[in-house]
């Protein structure tokens, strides 16, 4: 069975999937404005920790504020 930490991290990949791919944006699309490369990228769409302030760059990429990002999760 998944803990906690696992289920917030699966949540919050789907999350920025969801909105990556409702911006009609590529991994390879978003890790450029983010200045990261695509498998850095990948990582956070597959279950990687990103800090609060990856978030932040995430959401300053594809033009989301922080507050629609975390409504509804």
């Amino acid at each position: 069975m998944a803990n906690n930490d696992e289920i917030v991290l699966k949540k919050l990949s789907a999350r920025i999937k969801h909105f990556r791919k409702l911006k009609g944006l590529t991994q390879a699309e978003v890790a450029d404005r983010m200045g990261l490369e695509d498998g850095n990228y990948r990582k956070f769409e597959n279950g990687g920790n990103p800090t609060y302030l990856t978030i932040i760059r995430f959401c300053q990429a594809i033009q989301v504020s922080i507050d629609e990002f975390f409504s509804h999760t």
